[in-house]
């Protein structure tokens, strides 16, 4: 490490190691955004009309509103990305929030300590920065300086009188400061992010936003679904205790799951969004640091100048800071680190690399869609795996084009970057003593990955892993497929019964789908247009010793082959089984018999279904309660 000095000379002025990662980020999302809109259309057409458009699947409001929040992340994105576009508005919003004004319309008032300051400060970054204008703020401005764009090719550097004061007490601290700002300003960063970007904002706060947009609508969804169950449930006059707890169990085994993988699946899918340009966030900071070393020839004005920054008070704010600028520790190993081949290799690789942890997010998010599908019986842990497996290698083959694109910028960059700094600073700046190798390593590392990737192209295409798609799968409890108990009836060999099957559960109940019919009308009134009423007749006997409370609602339950649960619909002409019984309370002596129609609205595309069966709905596990599943076809 050089020694210390207390100035420095804009001759030493280095140009940037790192590629301009947020430009290409930016280039190749303007790149792919048709694709993008094209991905984004069924969620449009959810949002709007309740229906994908490609199926006859009728999206309840919950899911709906799930579909709204994917189309909005991608939508602030997008924002963000054409506000970069509008900078004229940026640098109103910021000159007029700060009260920027250049030196000659400074009060008179100012004190001859202050300009002379000014004129010292401004002095030392003409020389590095020749063409931007300066600006002061006397009082709004609390950080020390910031630069920011003026129209496509000029930009302006805000200094507060925090900076004033820091120069006249650690001149060398202030320097590295402005450096750092300037750094941004040569190497075009300041166009994309930082003070007043909205793409910034979008990154900052895509995140937490997802989580309340998410959890606010599900718990009130869920709120609503319990009180019209229990004014059901009431209307049968069945114990208010035994309504209570069953309800209870129900939001402990079931809602709050459901609702912390919905958070999950929700903030995973934010994380994978904004990844990529987070990492070029950081890349940019990390450039600018560098740039600081090798203009001062010293790690110790940098750590002076991150000195001054205060951490954040609380966690929270510490994590919102980390979407603009990485950890300090992680900034200074990477700077000092950077210094060795091996060490500019991984500072090289880090962007890259970015791209394996958004495959990490979108496995995340893709295998919290996908377990959704588990209960119903569509898919099993291993045709998830599976799936999975698809879905990684169609990531790495859409890899290919952009990652050739690195491997040849990485082999380019060394000769174009004073032509870079010279289209924004309009000066080049001077080679840094490059270590070309650990450029063709870096080229070499990410070329295995486009290699990798093309095998994966050429091989035969894997069957389609339609599951993963954005459209959002709402499930509202978990079957569990399992084989029937010795001496019962046998079904199929997946342990699903056919129609017409009597089927002993748990020694409580004989059942038995006696007959399925599709009908415009369930007697009293017609079905929606584009759906059809579901009539299924069913009949139980209590084979044990005891009386049994039955509830058609919450015992039988219907699901399609998609996952998408139908609610029963009690008002019909055929009444359902607990109507039958003798005080129409559903109460079922031993050796008691009812029998009664269960009537769904389906649409009329939809035919395959299964009926599922919950034996002792008053004590239902999730986890260790077997039910009883029929198939049923729609067509019968």
């Amino acid at each position: 490490m050089a020694a210390r000095s207390d100035t420095v000379t804009p001759e030493a002025a280095r140009s940037g190691v790192l590629p301009p990662w947020l430009w290409f980020w930016l280039i190749v999302y303007i790149v792919g955004f048709s694709a993008l809109f094209e991905n984004e259309k069924p969620n449009f057409l959810i949002i709007i009309s309740g229906s994908d458009g490609t199926s006859s699947i009728a999206y309840n409001f919950v899911e709906r509103w799930v579909s709204g929040g994917v189309v909005l992340n991608d939508l602030v994105l997008f924002i963000g990305v054409l506000a970069v576009f509008l900078p004229w508005l940026r640098t109103l919003y910021l000159e007029r929030k700060f009260e920027l004004a250049d030196r000659a319309t400074l009060p008179a008032i100012t004190s001859p300590m202050t300009l002379q300051t000014l004129d010292e400060v401004s002095n030392f970054i003409r020389e590095y920065a020749p063409d931007v204008i300066i600006k002061y703020s006397a009082v709004k401005l609390q950080d020390y300086a910031f630069v920011y764009p003026i129209g496509y090719r000029r930009a302006g550097i805000a200094l507060s009188a925090p900076l004033l004061a820091l120069w006249r007490k650690d001149r060398l601290a202030a320097q590295a400061i402005l450096l750092h700002e300037i750094a941004h300003y040569r190497h075009g960063d300041t166009f994309i992010v930082g003070a007043g970007s909205l793409l910034e904002a979008v990154v900052k706060y895509l995140v937490p936003f997802n989580a309340l947009f998410i959890v606010i609508p599900l718990v009130l969804s869920f709120i609503v679904e319990h009180v019209q169950e229990i004014q059901s449930e009431m209307k049968l006059a069945i114990d208010v205790h035994t309504i209570i707890a069953y309800h209870l169990q129900h939001v402990i085994t079931f809602d709050i799951p459901s609702l912390f993988l919905a958070v999950l699946q929700s903030l995973f899918r934010a994380a994978m969004i904004i990844t990529l340009v987070l990492i070029a966030i950081w890349c940019a900071e990390l450039n600018a640091d560098r740039f600081v070393m090798d203009t001062t020839h010293s790690t110790q004005a940098l750590a002076q100048a991150m000195e001054q920054h205060a951490a954040p008070r609380s966690w929270w704010r510490w994590l919102l800071s980390r979407t603009s600028h990485p950890p300090i520790r992680m900034r200074q190993w990477f700077v000092q680190q950077s210094q060795s081949t091996v060490g500019l290799v991984l500072f090289l690789l880090i962007f890259p690399a970015a791209s394996f942890v958004r495959l990490f997010f979108l496995i995340g998010w893709a295998f919290g869609n996908l377990l959704d599908f588990l209960p119903s019986g569509v898919m099993s842990i291993g045709s998830i795996g599976a799936t999975l497996g698809i879905g990684i290698i169609y990531y790495l083959e859409a890899l290919v084009p952009s990652w050739i694109a690195m491997a040849a910028l990485f082999l380019l960059w060394p000769f174009l970057t004073r032509l870079w700094e010279r289209l924004f600073a309009r000066i080049p700046g001077r080679l840094v003593n490059i270590k070309y190798r650990a450029y063709v390593l870096s080229a070499g590392i990410v070329a295995c990955v486009c290699l990798l990737g093309f095998v994966l192209s050429i091989l035969p295409t894997p069957a389609s892993a339609s599951a993963t798609s954005d459209q959002p799968v709402v499930v509202k409890r978990s079957p569990v497929v399992t084989q029937n108990s010795p001496g019962v009836t046998q079904g199929s060999s997946s342990g699903h019964f056919q129609v017409g099957k009597q089927v002993k559960v748990a020694d409580m109940w004989i059942v038995q789908v006696t007959q399925v019919q599709i009908q415009s009308d369930n007697g009293l009134t017609a079905a929606t247009p584009g759906k059809a009423y579901l009539a299924i007749d069913v009949s139980l006997k209590n084979i044990s010793a005891q009386s049994y409370t039955f509830s058609s609602s919450l015992q039988f339950i219907l699901h399609d082959l998609q996952g998408v649960q139908y609610d029963q619909t009690f008002i019909a002409a055929v009444p359902p089984p607990e109507l039958s019984t003798p005080a129409h309370d559903g109460r079922v002596a031993p050796g008691a018999s009812i029998h009664g129609r269960l009537t769904y609205e389906i649409p009329v595309g939809i035919h395959q279904f299964t009926l599922s069966f919950e034996a002792d709905w008053l004590n239902y596990d999730p986890a260790t309660s077997q039910l009883t599943i029929w198939d049923i076809n729609a067509h019968t």
